[in-house]
This record gives structure tokens, C-alpha cells and sequence, in this order.
């Protein structure tokens, strides 16, 4: 999706991210979501075998773009897919569908002046993460 077709989200990092905060239920993110997106919330379920119902642990809106990570059925994480979510930006920097050494040059840089294990980093698939949220896992 070209850039000036994207809705526009901020980060604050440990707090939300567009209409979404950290913590929310996924009604409450579905509820968020209902001026955004027609599109459901669809979710995968898991179960321990030490828990007799199962429990919500990821969400997604595919054709809008987003990927969600849910511990113990609160939002924890969220997923912007590079070709059609939000264009999120953190500071005035645009985080999505930016040449990674761009975003990464900015991390660097933002990241020299905070403190460790409070900033964003990359994951495996070239995913902006939080290295604090990471830390926790």
C-alpha cells in the first residue's frame, strides 16, 4: 500500500501503539479496531495441558496488516506487516516499510542516548522489537 494510503500510528513504546495499549483484552482490541477495520480479529487458541479452557494467544487482521501477541490474554505485542498495515512512527521516524539500515542507523543513534534493554531492536525476521518485551519472553 503506497505510504500516503496508510492510516498513521505512534508509538509509545511500552504503552500503545495507535488505538491499541499494551495490556488490552482482545475484545478490547477488537473494540479499537471496529473504527479502523471492518475486518474480524481472527485468533488462535492454545491450552496447557494444566488448564481446562484454552486461552487466547495470538490475533490477526490479515488484509489490514496486523499480527498480535497475546500473554495470558493480554495484548503483549504487536506486528505490522511492511506492505499494507499502519505506517507506525516512533519520534517523527517512520518504523514501517523503511530500508532497514535507515531504521536501523535510527535505533543506533536513539539507542546511544537511553538506557540498555529499554529500546526497540530487530528480531529474526528483520521485526522491530522492543528488547525489554523480548527479554521478558
Amino acid at each position: 500500500m503506497p505510504d500516503n494510503e496508510r492510516q498513521r500510528w505512534t508509538l509509545d513504546p511500552f504503552l500503545s501503539v495507535g488505538p491499541l495499549s499494551f495490556g488490552m483484552s482482545p475484545d478490547e482490541v477488537s473494540q479499537a479496531l471496529s473504527d479502523v477495520t471492518a475486518e474480524p480479529q481472527r485468533h488462535t487458541r492454545s491450552r496447557s495441558a494444566a488448564e481446562t479452557v484454552s486461552r487466547v494467544g495470538d490475533g490477526a487482521y490479515q488484509e489490514f496488516g496486523l499480527k498480535l501477541h497475546y500473554r495470558q490474554e493480554r495484548l503483549a505485542g504487536v506486528v505490522v506487516d511492511a506492505l499494507r498495515g499502519p505506517q507506525v512512527s516512533a519520534e517523527g521516524m517512520a518504523l514501517v516499510g523503511r530500508v532497514p539500515s535507515v531504521s536501523e542507523q535510527w535505533m543506533i543513534e536513539r539507542a546511544e542516548a537511553r538506557e540498555p534493554y529499554t529500546e526497540l531492536s530487530y528480531m529474526d525476521a528483520d521485526d522491530l522489537s522492543c528488547r525489554q518485551c523480548a527479554r521478558d519472553h
